[in-house]
């Protein structure tokens, strides 16, 4: 290939990774950002992050993905599942320097106030300076036991919820909204989650897009073709 092909070519390979870091940047949500975490502690902060389980779902890697980040910063970070050590399947792994948390309590209508006694008490262990909850029943069970702790939190709308509430028990509405009215913070991942979300609770929402995960790099260096 003559020189100045060669030259042209990586100009533009150089361009478009350019392009690329640039949209990763933009998309890559720093969670901290987003999430404040109001402490008079000298030592560093405590988050509480609390979901289902840890199997396979996009809720589930994002949950995962923000407890590194934040560990890999310092803060102490504590997840929480309603799952039994014993039974656990998780998909995603978590760094050593996260503390896991089995309630071992089944989500349901009739175990809601043993999931909220469970996890009301793992909040006042660990006294956290943010709780973040993911999905609609984990939500509500969130909201109550923090309130019962004299704690704030964050809950997040990992899904559409217009459909969701139609696949829920009818008994869960208004725990449901209840939760999303009054949480101190309430994130949504998409401009018309939160418009339905702004009508229906009536009030203010955040909305976070899903963190994108940066691409390792090749090893070696690309080959220059043109087509």
């Amino acid at each position: 290939m003559p020189d100045y092909l060669t030259r042209i070519d990586h100009s533009k390979n150089q361009s478009a990774e350019r392009k690329d870091r640039l949209e990763m940047k933009r998309r890559h949500v720093r969670p901290s950002e987003h999430l404040i975490i109001t402490t008079d502690r000298t030592s560093h902060p405590t988050i509480l992050l609390v979901i289902n389980f840890l199997r396979g779902g996009g809720a589930e890697r994002q949950m995962s993905q923000m407890a590194r980040y934040w560990s890999d910063r310092g803060v102490n970070v504590t997840v929480a599942t309603f799952t039994n050590r014993a039974t656990a399947d998780d998909f995603y792994e978590l760094p050593s320097t996260v503390r896991r948390v089995h309630l071992g309590v089944e989500l349901g209508m009739v175990r809601l106030p043993a999931a909220v006694a469970a996890l009301s008490g793992l909040i006042r262990k660990v006294s956290p300076d943010a709780i973040l909850s993911f999905s609609e029943v984990c939500n509500v069970v969130t909201w109550i036991a923090s309130l019962g702790a004299g704690k704030r939190c964050c809950l997040a709308i990992r899904t559409n919820p217009e459909e969701t509430l139609q696949i829920l028990h009818w008994s869960w509405y208004i725990p449901v909204f209840a939760a999303y009215r009054f949480c101190h913070k309430l994130v949504v991942q998409t401009q018309a989650t939160a418009q339905w979300t702004r009508k229906m609770v009536r009030r203010e929402v955040v909305v976070i897009n899903n963190v994108l995960r940066p691409m390792p790099r090749p090893v070696k260096d690309r080959e220059s073709l043109i087509l």
